[in-house]
């Protein structure tokens, strides 16, 4: 044996598999310290474009405010996987992680369809792919969502969004205080309950209110001091005993009314006075006309009734759409008016009128007989106000204003709570809030996993794939490698 050739092979050789082994262990060293540290601390790294995997504020504050412990069941099968199967468990791990009062459990619908069934109501029946988010210690306090509530469609960007995020830190709110607030929807006068509707009060139910259908008419039931009532566009009148009903509501309980309406009249193009002469008691008044847009950029090529609003940037319900410069649209929506050119104060209350959406100055109002036919050119442009905030502070009366104050929140059409832009669902959440007294959330609501994004959603499988590949497949390769190279390296 040549002594020089071995001390040569050795050097070169032995130094190649050391780096080779050391690579190894450095790639095995950090997968495991990453898996550790996930798994008892939540921790991931979020490269997505859209932070999909990272808590925002909102999320944050429900967790830091939890008092007892939570779980969070999902019921994926596994036997079939869903679309949406492992961004559920992703982000329920985002939740069990960040939290030690959170954890999550899968259950197998298939195995277990009991535990499926105790979540189940007769108003909502759970299926596969659903998840319930519910008191440790108490299981029958709970809130459940079906795989179909958890997408929505946003007409704005053309994209659909997974918002699992936002309903579990919903849930986790409700949960916390317990209580649900009564969210009467008035019926009776022929009102348009349609698609559009139901959006509209299942976005209130998700912020954590109970909404029903309630009926002045027949004197069996009441509203009550913290009650929310919804008023929307009516076909026939409301009767003298309803008015008194509800001015005596609003008067004497410091009542909470959302008023949604487009026009005052019935089919025959009569109006409504008892309906109008609500809004004057008020010292309001609702437009005759609809608000079409002059410019092009600021409203559908399709119609120059949805047009685009400018948000006010410091009330409390429009303040975080605002800033966060979220579009919100409204289709054939009419305007409002206060009877004062500013606020008022008279006698023992004082009067606050606060339009929290406007068209641009561009806008014109058309009037209803001309609506169906007319030149956006022929009218005064203007700006005209399409949702307003009313309160009337009852000064005289012991207490804090959010319990003392009458207060209105005026929409000129539904769509302003039911379009798919998220700046129209803030603006309905931050809207409901602020009637109920609540504190209305200084940023958006989390917008949710872009479906449609150019990145990659993985599954299970393609993880576990991916895994072999990058932690056991290429350091082997690199080893084998390696230790051929020092084979070779004998003849040097």
């Amino acid at each position: 044996m040549n002594f020089k050739t071995d001390k040569k092979w050795l050097k070169y050789g032995g130094f190649s598999v050391l780096i080779t082994a050391l690579v190894i262990v450095a790639v095995l060293g950090v997968n495991i310290l990453a898996t550790f540290v996930e798994n008892n601390n939540g921790l991931k790294v979020d490269f997505t474009p859209t932070e999909t995997y990272t808590l925002d504020k909102n999320a944050e504050t429900a967790l830091n405010d939890l008092e007892e412990e939570i779980v969070i069941y999902t019921f994926i099968p596994a036997s079939a996987a869903s679309n949406y199967s492992n961004m559920t468990q992703n982000i329920v791990e985002l939740f069990d992680g960040a939290s030690d009062k959170v954890t999550s459990r899968n259950v197998d619908p298939v195995v277990n369809p009991s535990k499926l069934k105790q979540f189940s109501t007769d108003i909502k029946d759970l299926s596969s792919y659903s998840v319930v988010v519910a008191l440790k210690n108490d299981e029958s306090n709970f809130h459940a969502f079906n795989e179909s509530e958890l997408v929505e469609y946003n007409s704005k960007t053309g994209k659909y969004y997974f918002v699992l995020q936002r309903w579990i830190t919903s849930a986790l709110v409700y949960l916390r205080t317990g209580v649900r607030q009564n969210v009467y929807v008035l019926t009776g006068h022929g009102e348009k309950i349609n698609e559009e509707t139901a959006t509209m009060l299942n976005r209130i139910r998700r912020e954590n209110y109970t909404v029903d259908e309630i009926s002045l008419i027949s004197g069996q039931q009441t509203l009550q001091q913290g009650d929310i009532l919804v008023m929307l566009e009516p076909n026939s009148d409301l009767s003298k005993q309803e008015y008194d009903k509800i001015i005596s509501f609003l008067d004497d309980t410091h009542g909470r009314l959302l008023f949604v309406a487009t026009r005052l009249v019935d089919d025959a193009g009569n109006p409504l006075k008892n309906y109008n002469s609500l809004l004057t008691y008020f010292n309001l008044e609702l437009a005759d006309g609809v608000v079409a847009e002059t410019d092009q950029s600021h409203r559908s090529a399709e119609s120059a009734k949805f047009i685009e609003l400018v948000a006010d940037q410091t009330h409390d319900i429009s303040a975080a759409v605002r800033a966060a410069k979220e579009p919100v649209w409204v289709s054939e929506s009419t305007a409002f008016k206060f009877k004062y050119d500013s606020d008022i104060t008279t006698g023992s209350y004082s009067e606050t009128f606060t339009p929290i959406l406007t068209s641009y100055s561009s806008s014109v109002l058309v009037p209803w007989s001309d609506a169906s036919n007319f030149d956006v050119n022929s009218y005064k442009k203007g700006v005209n106000n399409l949702a307003c905030a009313y309160e009337r502070v009852n000064e005289g009366v012991t207490g804090t204003v959010a319990t003392t104050a009458t207060r209105i929140l005026l929409f000129g059409s539904q769509s302003i709570g039911t379009a798919d832009q998220l700046g129209n669902s803030n603006i309905l959440r931050n809207g409901i809030n602020w009637l109920a007294g609540r504190a209305s959330s200084d940023t958006l609501v989390n917008v949710g996993v872009d479906l449609t994004s150019s990145y990659v959603q993985m599954s299970q499988l393609d993880m576990k794939i991916w895994f072999s590949v990058l932690v056991i497949a290429v350091p082997s390769i690199i080893f084998v490698s390696g230790v051929i190279v020092w084979i070779r390296r004998k003849n040097l």
